[in-house]
């Protein structure tokens, strides 16, 4: 997430895409301050962008490393 609590575009879009019923816990799970590799919502959002399992899987060990 970022300082300002505000998704970034790509992520704002893909969150409205979401059936209505679905939005509300999306934006909550992704405002989170904790993400598990295993979070269905990262996945897809990642996996959205055009991430491959294996850049999700890059990314979580490099944020494990900071």
């Amino acid at each position: 997430m970022t300082t300002t609590a505000t998704p970034p575009a790509l992520v704002e879009a893909m969150l409205a895409a979401l059936p209505e019923s679905e939005q509300t816990f999306a934006r909550i799970d992704f405002g989170a301050s904790v993400y598990a590799r295993g979070n269905p919502l990262l996945n897809a959002l990642m996996i959205g962008t055009g991430a491959s399992q294996a850049d999700i899987d890059a990314f979580f060990i490099a944020a494990a490393a900071r």
